[in-house]
């Protein structure tokens, strides 16, 4: 008897497997791709010494980790109640430009964060707009009043709270949005209020997208510096980077980061621990899209402020005090120089937009096929988005056998289009192999500008070394 699947004509069928096959190599090889900065900066740790993290332990290092938690926490619940908070109101609820609030809630997720920094500084400062205006009105001296200080700690955390909230606002609209009315409308039968369902069902179920979210603004917070470096905030960002720019001992730099790394690791690995063997879907097989509570009158109004104020302070506001920052600069911004600018973001956005949008759904599709085991473990890799770029790519020269000077200027260089503090830097980023030192020292190199650090002196000493490299920016 002759098999049907081996008849002339006939052409055998491709097995599931063997898609998923290639699929398993794309993930194996993003899942390398994302370990190996990880191991870059391990090999970094373990090859040089611990005297620079000593020194730093015993004088000033646990100052910069207990800042570090502080806006850690602080970031956190701010994410967690303006994301959450404005994912609930533009799912569940219909208002007033409902569906204009659902975009534009993700545009402060566009803005560094030093960057509303600087805007903010500009307007809320001593000499500042706001604070000038006070005293000509009310004809008080700079004594004779209290203002919020926004060179600080809860002033870093706003500006870290306005621009990551996208990410937990993201994650919990969508976990929102695939959640079945019948547990909470059931819920509401058995005579729980709104506000007791949401707390009780709703809100659990949305919890590991929450967390992730949550999880992101984490990592995004202890490998921020610029705004921190900007507002004079000391956080552990400042030990890994006086270990290298000032003591000069790049492994010091790699132990520090990796610190921060495992700190990353931790936070996932407990997460995911505490949840156990919980699943949060609706084990029912009924699903019935959730009808959205229409808002009228008072409630109507208060919806569209609440979602108002995040898009005003993150977005809007920003972009008009640089806008008016940028007119009365006096300069050319259609000159060839500032639209090389644009076209460069515009380039790297575009090629990094492809890229990762096919990793992640080479990944995601490959956890679903394939779920628990292999899969879960390339999804923790993701962890790596707490590492520091500068320290990674030096760590990259270092293994590539430069010199200590090459490795320091390239890795430099490198780190400003990579995942950490400087990434968003590379906005502009194109390679200017004209840049030489300007007075014969090795720490200055011609096209660097102090920029948005020009009023935190050890700011300043630090963005020179790391932006004077040639690498056009956009910030000179």
């Amino acid at each position: 008897m002759v098999r049907s699947d081996t008849l002339p004509g006939q052409t055998k069928p491709r097995r599931p497997k063997d898609g998923l096959r290639v699929l398993t190599a794309v993930s194996l090889l993003v899942a390398a791709a994302c370990a190996l900065p990880m191991l870059a900066v391990l090999l970094a740790a373990l090859s040089g010494g611990t005297d620079t993290v000593s020194h730093l332990i015993s004088t000033v290092l646990p100052r910069y980790a207990g800042t570090t938690v502080v806006l850690v926490l602080l970031v956190s619940a701010g994410t967690f109640c303006v994301g959450v908070g404005a994912a609930w109101l533009v799912t569940m609820t219909r208002f007033p430009a409902v569906r204009f609030f659902e975009i534009a809630m993700v545009l402060p997720l566009a803005f560094p964060a030093y960057v509303l920094a600087y805007a903010y500084t500009h307007v809320l400062d001593h000499p500042g707009i706001v604070q000038s205006t006070l005293r000509q009105v009310t004809g008080w001296g700079p004594r004779d009043y209290w203002f919020p200080e926004i060179r600080s700690v809860g002033g870093a955390a706003v500006m870290l709270i306005l621009v990551l909230y996208p990410y937990v606002y993201l994650l919990a609209r969508a976990a929102f949005l695939q959640q079945s009315g019948t547990t909470f409308l059931a819920a509401r039968a058995l005579g729980a209020s709104a506000w007791s369902a949401f707390f009780k069902i709703s809100l659990p179920l949305a919890r590991p997208a929450i967390a992730a979210g949550v999880l992101l603004a984490v990592m995004e917070t202890i490998a921020d510096f610029g705004t921190v470096a900007y507002f004079g905030v000391q956080t552990f960002a400042t030990g890994i980077y006086t270990s290298w720019f000032s003591m000069a001992d790049r492994s010091a730099a790699a132990q520090l980061a990796f610190c921060l790394l495992s700190f990353a690791l931790l936070l996932a690995v407990l997460e995911r621990a505490q949840r156990g063997r919980a699943k949060y879907h609706d084990a029912s097989r009924r699903q019935q899209a959730m009808e959205p509570a229409r808002l009228t009158g008072g409630t109507a109004t208060v919806a569209v402020i609440l979602c108002s104020i995040p898009v005003l302070l993150g977005a809007v506001l920003p972009v008009i005090v640089l806008l008016n920052m940028g007119l009365g600069s006096e300069q050319n911004l259609l000159s060839p120089r500032y639209v090389g600018f644009v076209r460069n973001s515009l380039t790297l956005a575009s090629i990094a937009a492809i890229l990762t949008v096919a990793a992640a759904v080479s990944v995601g599709f490959f956890q679903r096929q394939r779920p628990g085991g292999l899969s879960d473990h390339r999804i923790d890799l993701a962890a790596g988005r707490g590492l520091y770029g500068t320290v990674s790519c030096g760590s990259f020269g270092r293994l590539r056998g430069r010199s200590s000077d090459g490795a320091d200027k390239h890795g430099c260089r490198s780190a400003l289009s990579g995942p950490g503090p400087h990434r968003h830097i590379a906005a502009g980023a194109s390679a200017d192999s004209r840049a030489q030192p300007s007075d014969g020292r090795p720490d200055r190199f011609c096209g660097c500008d102090e920029g948005i650090a020009r009023h935190a002196d050890h700011a300043a000493v630090q963005f020179r070394y790391a932006c004077g490299t040639g690498v056009s920016t956009g910030f000179r």
